[in-house]
């Protein structure tokens, strides 16, 4: 799981969070049973107000339209204030359309 938790320096300006929710049982499904890996908690709690965090929030560029709009409602659902900082990505074309 290193390359999901772990970011290239070239990209350290981006003062990026990852946070990570996986399905347990498909996880040890992957992991050899006589792998030594040492049990994490099962909740870290984290008591911050998200707005106050979080200045961009950005859609993946793969992302299509509906999962778009899924982001954003449950973006609003979450922190409404944090609405309107969800943008797609620049490298999406439908944020910048290819010119012919």
């Amino acid at each position: 799981m290193d390359a999901l938790l772990h970011k290239r320096h070239g990209f350290a300006a981006e003062h990026e969070l990852r946070l990570l929710k996986f399905d347990e049982a498909h996880y040890k499904a992957l992991v050899p049973k006589d792998a030594s890996v040492s049990e994490l908690p099962e909740h870290i709690c984290v008591d911050w107000v998200l707005s106050d965090v979080i200045d961009e929030i950005f859609v993946s560029p793969y992302a299509d339209e509906n999962y778009e709009e899924l982001v954003r409602h449950a973006i609003r659902a979450k922190d409404p204030k944090l609405a309107d900082r969800v943008a797609l990505s620049v490298l999406h074309e439908r944020r910048f359309p290819p010119r012919f």
